[in-house]
């Protein structure tokens, strides 16, 4: 691994802030321990899954449309804002989230990325 490449993985895991990546087919590929703390759930759970666990039970359609609209070319919607949000923890409570949302494309796959506040 290069000194890029760790620096990047140990920022990510020493973040405060939630940091999840999810990828063009909707999966989660980055999901540091302060995400797992907001939500309840372990990294080496949620790595590879869908975002649907971490949303209120009525809202997971809404994101998963959001997702596919974005990686679909259909604009930006809420990519590139800040926004309140409820997240779901895993014991089953709703837990008020601060999203910050943006887009990359690494190594050739685009990728969404949001930065979590537990407000």
């Amino acid at each position: 691994m290069n000194i890029k490449a760790a620096l990047a993985d140990a920022l990510i895991a020493a973040s405060g802030d939630g940091l999840i990546a999810v990828d063009r087919a909707g999966n989660i590929v980055v999901f540091n321990p302060a995400a797992g703390r907001i939500f309840g759930r372990a990294p080496e759970e949620m790595i590879g899954r869908e975002l649907s666990p971490l949303f209120p039970p009525d809202t997971v359609g809404q994101h998963a449309q959001y997702m596919a609209e974005y990686f679909a070319g259909g604009g930006r919607g809420v990519v590139g804002s800040t926004l309140e949000q409820e997240g779901w923890h895993s014991d089953g409570h709703p837990v008020p989230l601060e999203l910050s949302l943006s887009a990359t494309t690494v190594e050739g796959e685009q990728l969404v990325l949001a930065v979590i506040r537990d407000v």
